[in-house]
């Protein structure tokens, strides 16, 4: 197997089996309780009786026959599995994620698999150390209440050193205050605002590559070197065309950030697929589906030319519609592409300084 696959493996990997109970002491003990709460909360006894029935003398004795006829049978078929589907249809699912978690690992780069694992193991130690810090000054003993206090702030913590996939997904539950709880909504917006930077050569080079043949002082006379804002996938910097003297700015994705979240979103894909495979149970609430969404729609997010024609689709909407109360900033074409987009700066003079100029 693949160096590169090294994390998705490990992560995949610890999240079966700790879910399945066989990581951790008494893991087989573990995996029964779980079995049995499964069963009640099918209706179902271990064995397959219905919860609640009385089981007659004549079903509770078996003919010797009937035990050697039993012992000749399949053995899956007296496993209690906790759910109502057969073995072959689990052994055909599991097939199923075996082979799309073996296609993601072959496209996962070796070096960002390596980096996200390293990353990963940093950024969870930390935040470890930050909790346990937190809880050892306390007085008393932790209770629950204290736990769920800390916990919004350690998982924000947590997605910030994870990078920026997780910084999008906190942004996400920062902006979806009826799907998440109000301390975890609150705490998020902090992310809002916890990307850094990217040093203006590293942009300069990007923008020069985009650019193709023509030099980058051939196309903007000015790119001013702090950043107007900065977000976990791109920066936007203030700049000048050379043939026009227009002011625009550029939105420039940031270095390796496709690569990144490739990697993250797909282990979380095969996260979430994993778990629906262990609990049939969370199909109902479609959190594979919900994964695959996210997924797709934040890789479309690293193509600005699909941006480029949603901002030319909406200014036709708006033209068609005799709706002038509203602006949508103009696309230079030929200044823009995959990784970067040169927008016309609307609206009056003073917008237009303040947004050149505002200390962000």
């Amino acid at each position: 197997m693949r160096g590169s696959s090294i994390g998705l493996v490990v992560a995949v990997g610890c999240l079966c089996a700790s879910v399945s109970g066989f990581v951790v002491p008494g893991g087989g003990a573990h995996f029964a309780r779980g079995a049995d709460r499964a069963h009640a909360a099918l209706g179902l006894r271990r064995g397959g009786a219905a919860a609640g029935r009385s089981v007659g003398p004549s079903m509770q004795v078996a003919s010797g026959s009937a035990r050697s006829r039993r012992a000749e049978r399949d053995p899956l078929q007296d496993i209690s599995i906790g759910d109502t589907r057969t073995p072959e249809e689990i052994a055909k699912e599991g097939r199923e994620l075996l082979q799309e978690g073996v296609k993601v690992l072959l496209e996962t780069p070796p070096n960002i698999g390596l980096r996200r694992t390293l990353l990963a193991s940093r950024a969870v130690l930390l935040t470890a150390i930050d909790v346990a810090n937190t809880f050892q000054g306390k007085v008393g003993q932790i209770t629950q209440s204290d736990i769920e206090k800390e916990l919004p702030r350690t998982l924000r913590q947590l997605f910030e050193r994870l990078g920026p996939t997780y910084i999008k997904l906190g942004q996400f539950i920062a902006s979806s205050p009826t799907l998440f709880p109000a301390p975890y909504v609150e705490e998020f917006q902090k992310c809002l605002d916890a990307t850094e930077k990217v040093p203006f050569d590293r942009i300069k080079s990007i923008v020069q590559a985009e650019l193709g043949s023509r030099r980058i002082d051939d196309v903007y006379s000015f790119i001013a070197p702090e950043p107007l804002a900065t977000a976990s996938i791109a920066q936007v910097h203030a700049a000048t065309l050379r043939a026009t003297g227009e002011d625009v700015v550029i939105k420039v994705q940031k270095p390796g950030v496709g690569d990144v979240l490739g990697v993250d979103l797909s282990f979380l894909l095969m996260a979430t697929k994993t778990l629906e495979f262990l609990n049939p149970e969370l199909r109902r609430l479609s959190i594979g589906n919900i994964a695959q969404d996210i997924r797709t729609t934040m890789l479309d997010e690293l193509d600005f030319r699909k941006e480029a024609d949603n901002m030319r689709d909406f200014q036709a909407f708006l033209t068609s519609s005799n709706i002038n109360n509203v602006v949508c900033p103009y696309v230079f074409a030929e200044e823009s592409s995959k990784r970067i987009l040169t927008m016309q700066v609307p609206g009056s003079m003073a917008t237009r300084f303040l947004l050149l100029h505002a200390p962000y």
